[in-house]
Parts: C-alpha cells; sequence; structure tokens
C-alpha cells in the first residue's frame, strides 16, 4: 500500500535534530516528514517565509500514509 501511494514521488532518507530521538527511547514511535512542495506549480518556497504555500495534493499522500502506519505498525510493548 505504501509504494503504491509513493510510486510516483521522489523519496529521500534525512537525519534530523529533534526530541523525537529521545521520546522514541521511551515510547516507541514513527518519525518521518511530509514534503508539500511542487516545483511543476512554482510552490518552492521554505516554511517561514512570507511566500510559503503547499501542494494541497500532499494532504491526500500525507493522510494514506498516516492511515497505513496506524493499521500496519505494531506499536506495542508486548
Amino acid at each position: 500500500m505504501l509504494k503504491h501511494l509513493l510510486k510516483n514521488y521522489k523519496t529521500i532518507a534525512l537525519n534530523s535534530s529533534d526530541d523525537f530521538g529521545y521520546y522514541s527511547q521511551l515510547i516507541p514511535g514513527c518519525f518521518y516528514r511530509l514534503g508539500t512542495g511542487n516545483i511543476k506549480k512554482g510552490i518552492t518556497s521554505g516554511v517561514h517565509t512570507p511566500t510559503f504555500n503547499i501542494d494541497e495534493n500532499a494532504i491526500e499522500i500525507g493522510m494514506g500514509i498516516m492511515a497505513w502506519l496506524g493499521s500496519s505498525l505494531n506499536f506495542s510493548n508486548k
């Protein structure tokens, strides 16, 4: 399912500096970043800029990933 959602999109691995790493040592979790830019549509500004915008098609992708993660991953401590 996830490969189907992402088949037309470039995926890259990124390192992050965030408190999430600490939290996930205490509580199982999952972290991902959802890109919301679209060069073809001219949506290229970074966050915290006056021209920031998102490609609203990313919302569907993000919701699909969240639904897949929630239904597929087992976060129990058992």
